[in-house]
């Protein structure tokens, strides 16, 4: 069970204020003095091989706690920002607080607000997956295309201007 005991202290009558009963145990992990980056990343740009692990989530990163910064301050100075050319986005960051809690980014149209990272948090960039139609949508060669137009436009022209020389005979 994920237990906010900031929120348990503050209110007495808040759902994480848990009754135990005979038997349950109490487990307080240890203070990470880290945090991890997980998921779609640019650290092999920024960071040494050594540094980079696979982990079930994509690249991870292990970097140095920094007091008051959020998710995005995390993958933009230690993993080289998200990796779009695998579909990541900023807008699909989450954090994982130490204490089992999970924060999105909130979108407000142009701007957004980057989940806050504690100590031991793991910071997770997801990718946008593609729809079925997306998947199946062939990309356009645009050069076919503007090839196919001009030479129906010009056998158009043709066409009219054969038609102006028969009327002026």
């Amino acid at each position: 069970m994920v237990v906010d005991v900031e929120d348990v202290l503050n209110n007495p009558n808040s759902p994480s204020n848990y009754i135990l009963k005979n038997g349950d145990i109490i487990n307080v992990p240890k203070e990470i003095n880290v945090v991890s980056i997980h998921g779609f990343i640019n650290a092999n740009e920024t960071l040494s091989n050594i540094e980079i692990s696979e982990g079930d989530l994509g690249e991870k990163v292990n970097v140095p706690y920094h007091k008051g910064k959020n998710a995005k301050f995390y993958i933009d100075y230690y993993a080289g920002g998200v990796n779009r050319a695998e579909g990541a986005r900023y807008s699909l960051i989450k954090v994982k607080q130490p204490g089992g809690k999970l924060k999105k980014t909130k979108n407000y149209g142009f701007f957004k607000r980057y989940p806050e990272v504690k100590k031991g948090a793991i910071i997770i960039v997801e990718k946008r997956e593609k729809s079925q139609e997306e998947k199946d949508r062939k990309k356009v060669d645009w050069a076919s295309v503007i090839s196919n137009t001009v030479a129906q436009a010009t056998a158009i022209l043709t066409l009219v201007i054969l038609i102006q020389n028969l009327d002026g005979n």
